[in-house]
């Protein structure tokens, strides 16, 4: 594969992010959630064909804005490189104070293993056995 390939494949272009007020709304109000001690992920269904992702890292979660700023490029980073093969959800990152306590390769352990409880999820969904 090309490098460009390989760095095209890699990014997080505008259509996989969640930017506007209405499609936070919409995962809030009619989304379902995955839990974890350190974050909460609130996801739904889209219509779109690939997953978003959405970030909720508030000062109450992480007084310093380095902090924050830190978590928010550690989210990123475990989408962009994993989000292939994913289903077409939008997924807001909610954080927790607790958050504080993971190093990256924690948080990408914590943030995968929920996504695949959503991933499982999403399949009883659309497959239409049994609650999700």
């Amino acid at each position: 594969m090309a490098p460009d390939a390989v760095n095209r494949r890699e990014t997080w272009p505008p259509d996989l992010r969640l930017r506007k007020r209405r499609d936070y709304q919409r995962v809030f109000q009619e989304g379902r959630t995955e839990a974890t001690p350190y974050f909460i992920l609130r996801w739904r269904p889209n219509d779109r064909g690939v997953p978003r992702l959405g970030l909720q890292i508030g000062r109450r979660a992480a007084p310093r804005a380095v902090v924050r700023n830190r978590w928010k490029r550690w989210a990123r980073e475990v989408f962009r490189r994993h989000r292939h093969g994913w289903p077409p959800v939008d997924i807001v990152l909610v954080a927790r104070p607790e958050m504080k306590e993971l190093s990256f390769s924690s948080f990408q352990a914590v943030f995968l293993a929920a996504v695949q409880r959503i991933v499982r999820r999403w399949e009883r969904l659309r497959s239409g056995s049994g609650p999700a």
